[in-house]
């Protein structure tokens, strides 16, 4: 969307194709952290971002359709809204409905000069973490689950009741080669501590425990608040090591098993509840449009940045194919709204140079 409203702004019409009923991605589903002040968490950008393009003449939505192939230099199509001698892509997409739709009216054909990925990310699957008993053991859940607890409810309470002890743990899919995302997800630091917040702002009195390996993130505005005054203070405790397994007996707590890392002896707690902090993992569109036009990924399957050159060879038949956002590697929402507005300049100069 940040990139649209700037291709926007320059004067040229833009098609933003939505695969959901809504603008707005994976973001939109996020909860407002706010406490009694702003925790910076970004969830706010993704409604301004979409109210502005409401209001833009220049940019058509088309929500709950999806992209199904991309190609170069397709032959002339019945179906399309636009014509030019300098069209150089195809896009192809399908209306998604509940029911299977065969039909070729639910298929909409686009010619344009630009393409523009910004498919966004996957969660990574918590269930294949099975030592951990996501989706077995009821007090085990996702910070995903958290999420969407806290955007329906505003509270925890309704889901989760009395919380007196809780844990997360972190890098549930990133920096793990045994899942094949040895990558840093680059947010689950920040989100986890401000979850953390919100947490002990809906219950003063929880403890929590934050089970880590070390911090990382591109925004690691959180770290002055990592000293132990302030954590006692909060009644947050960072535990350097990641838990082994969890296991929850009928009408019991979660019983968390790990190595305490100073002694090397073994240690375990109960607690009420335990947050899976899950990390970004590549879309399958990615892999799809790998196929379709050979463009390049990397080994965890996310679109080569590298692609997005501004100054691109001759006759270059990804020329004028550009990504944007975690389709081209993990990062936060401040940091892919800036990047789309870097890359939205880079296809204005393209258009221009070839016009």
């Amino acid at each position: 969307m940040a990139a649209a409203l700037e291709i926007a702004k320059a004067g040229l019409e833009v098609l933003l194709i939505e695969k959901n009923e809504s603008l707005g991605g994976q973001a939109a589903a996020f909860a407002c952290m706010a406490t009694n002040q702003c925790q910076k968490c970004g969830a706010c950008f993704a409604l301004q971002l979409k109210a502005e393009v409401a209001t833009q003449p220049k940019i058509k939505v088309m929500t709950s359709y999806e992209v199904i192939e991309v190609a170069v230099n397709a032959p002339t199509v019945e179906k399309s809204d636009r014509k030019s001698s300098s069209t150089q892509y195809l896009v192809k997409m399908q209306l998604v409905t509940g029911k299977p739709d065969n039909s070729r009216t639910s298929i909409v054909v686009f010619r344009t000069e630009v393409v523009l990925i910004a498919s966004g990310y996957q969660p990574f699957s918590a269930e294949v973490r099975g030592e951990y008993g996501y989706g077995r053991y009821l007090r085990v859940v996702t910070s995903l689950d958290l999420e969407q607890v806290w955007r329906k409810h505003g509270n925890l309470k309704s889901a989760y009741g009395h919380l007196s002890q809780v844990a997360f743990i972190q890098c549930i899919g990133s920096r793990d080669r045994r899942t094949g995302n040895p990558y840093c997800s680059k947010v689950c630091c920040g989100y986890s501590w401000r979850m953390a917040r919100r947490m002990q702002w809906d219950y003063p009195e929880v403890e929590i425990n934050i089970f880590y390996m070390d911090f990382q993130g591109s925004r690691c505005d959180f770290l002055s608040d990592l000293n132990p005054r302030r954590l006692n203070n909060k009644k947050i405790s960072l535990v350097r090591s990641i838990p082994s397994r969890a296991y929850q007996l009928p009408g019991q707590k979660v019983v968390l098993d790990w190595e305490a890392t100073e002694s090397g002896q073994k240690a375990q707690a109960e607690f009420d509840l335990v947050v899976l902090s899950v990390g970004i993992v590549a879309s399958d569109f990615n892999y799809k449009l790998n196929q379709q036009l050979n463009f390049p990924i990397d080994k965890g399957g996310f679109l080569l940045p590298g692609s997005n050159c501004r100054e691109r060879p001759q006759g270059d038949l990804l020329a004028g194919v550009f990504c944007a956002g975690t389709c081209s590697g993990a990062a936060d929402i401040w940091t892919t709204i800036i990047q789309g507005k870097s890359i939205a300049g880079q296809i204005v100069d393209f258009l221009n140079s070839n016009h």
